[in-house]
């Protein structure tokens, strides 16, 4: 959006704030939603329900 005006004063910044706010939102809905974090017991990064070397 900042790229393609020429003019400072011709950005819609309405639009801009508007996106950045959305893009926050769904930042947290998505960080919130990996919460809590799946067991790993060993320590190697993937989850104790998904790894065979047990």
């Amino acid at each position: 959006m900042l790229v393609s005006s020429v003019v400072i004063q011709d950005v819609d910044w309405a639009l801009v704030l508007g996106s950045a706010a959305l893009a926050a939102l769904i930042s947290l809905t998505f960080s919130l939603a990996g919460l809590p974090e799946v067991p790993d017991a060993d320590g190697d990064g993937i989850p104790d329900c998904a790894d065979n070397d047990q």
